[in-house]
């Protein structure tokens, strides 16, 4: 069956969400407001692919409330990587760097490879 990672870039009015599969292949990149209707509706459409989700943010808080409450309220498997492991690992990965899609996907790709991330 596999699972799906989603990597989370927080921001003030804006998220980007990236999505890869087990064996790394984004299968969603997309940027979404911070609001409650588009956060639940990415999940939503995630939702129906009937594969386990794990979720990632980079931030606890703050302007990742929004997110984290949505992802919560609907039972989400949600971690934190922090922004110096995302920084670190993005070493290892191409492609654009300092940009909201590639931290996303340095975010999903490190959840995806790191079991020890903590629960959010």
């Amino acid at each position: 069956m596999g699972s799906l990672w989603a990597g989370v870039d927080v921001g003030k009015t804006h998220h980007h969400v990236c999505v890869v599969d087990d064996d790394g292949t984004v299968v969603l990149s997309e940027k979404i407001p911070n609001d409650q209707q588009a956060i639940s509706g990415i999940a939503g459409r995630l939702g129906k692919r009937r594969k386990p989700i794990r979720w990632a943010v980079d931030l606890p808080g703050g302007p990742a409330s929004l997110v984290l409450a949505v992802l919560f309220d609907r039972g989400a498997d949600v971690r934190y990587v922090s922004g110096t492991v995302t920084s670190r690992m993005a070493e290892a990965f191409h492609g654009k760097r300092k940009t909201d899609a590639h931290d996303a996907y340095v975010i999903a790709q490190t959840l995806r490879m790191r079991t020890g991330c903590s629960s959010s």
